[in-house]
């Protein structure tokens, strides 16, 4: 069987600590080109994980004809404009979360998928977990848990510690000579832009919380309560039915 043929814009710590080798590794994908705003870690990636092929501009990448799929793990303000160009050129998609930073991109993402007629995966992996699947199917397929009447799911994540030490993985860390690979600005104070990020902390580990609780008990309402260690402020973010 043929290889599938995968293009991975995005180089940052996520595609490096996992996607890339996650990719490289399986016997039935080929990584096949790789893209990154920053042309030195793209080139680090490049050696790194033998991709001779890399580009600075996405648009590159997803024209080429030997490309079946593209892997998309950039900033959240960028998520709409790359999937949408990606499915206009025919490439099935693994989107990171979140969709988007707004509603009515989201909306425009699934539009275009639709209209394409290609695949678009988001990247909700916490319902691939083995737990996760085993509680699915006492819940929902074999209903032996009963009538679930609510259920809490807290996740605590350091996003000062990831400002102050950036986005790039442990390997990239050593290579601190590579200009703009150890760049603390845009590699990890955009999760700080509600511009760029959308929604803190919520959109970010927060977004595998609300979808499990949504997967695991479909139908169900959902809210969510955001607050920093220290309690001094709580938001509270509905989702969409």
């Amino acid at each position: 069987m043929d290889k599938v043929k995968i293009g991975v814009i995005g180089c940052g710590n996520i595609s490096d600590t996992h996607h890339l080798r996650n990719i490289k590794n399986n016997p039935r994908t080929e990584l096949a080109a790789l893209c990154d705003v920053n042309e030195k870690r793209a080139s680090f990636c490049s050696v790194k994980y033998d991709v001779p092929i890399y580009y600075t501009d996405y648009k590159e990448l997803v024209k080429r004809d030997d490309i079946d799929g593209v892997l998309i793990a950039v900033n959240h303000d960028f998520h709409r404009e790359i999937t949408i160009a990606a499915a206009k050129a025919g490439k099935h998609i693994y989107l990171e979360k979140p969709m988007a930073v707004k509603l009515e991109e989201a909306d425009d993402i699934v539009t275009a998928v639709e209209n394409t007629g290609v695949k678009l995966l988001m990247g909700c992996n916490r319902r691939f977990d083995a737990y996760n699947v085993l509680i699915r199917k006492l819940i929902i397929d074999e209903g032996k848990l009963g009538d679930i009447v609510s259920a809490t799911h807290a996740k605590s994540f350091d996003m000062i510690r990831l400002m102050r030490e950036g986005t790039m993985s442990d390997d990239q860390r050593k290579y601190a000579d590579i200009e703009g690979v150890t760049d603390k600005e845009g590699a990890a104070t955009w999760r700080f832009s509600a511009g760029k990020a959308g929604g803190g902390p919520m959109f970010d580990l927060g977004w595998h919380c609300t979808d499990l609780l949504r997967w695991l008990m479909p139908g169900g309402s959902c809210f969510c309560i955001c607050k920093n260690s220290n309690n001094r402020f709580v938001t509270y973010v509905p989702t969409r039915p």
